[in-house]
């Protein structure tokens, strides 16, 4: 399940990025490396560790429509990616916060 989850994590950190980054990059430096490819070397690091903590921020808003429809979905053993795929169809509404 670990495995599957890390799995999906880099897969929608490269949907998000062009070009996709190496294998075994932390997902907060592969979004660094998409999104500001031309930023100096010695700024870098302190993006990447913003981008860590949005995104740790972002995991822990347990109760958006998107990640309520996860908790729900997991709940009766779907599978991962049917947990993904029922969160994204959630994150299409049109009023999703």
């Amino acid at each position: 399940m670990a495995q599957t989850g890390a799995r999906l994590l880099n897969l929608m950190a490269s949907a998000a990025v062009y070009p996709a980054a190496p294998d075994g990059e932390r997902v907060a430096a592969r979004l660094q490396r998409g999104w500001q490819p031309t930023i100096a070397s010695g700024r870098r690091a302190r993006v990447v560790r913003l981008i860590d903590a949005a995104l740790i921020l972002a995991a822990d808003h347990e109760l958006n429509t998107s990640a309520f429809t996860a908790r729900c979905v997991a709940s009766v053993r779907a599978t991962p990616y049917q947990v993904v795929i029922a969160a994204l169809a959630a994150l299409n509404g049109l009023r999703h916060g």
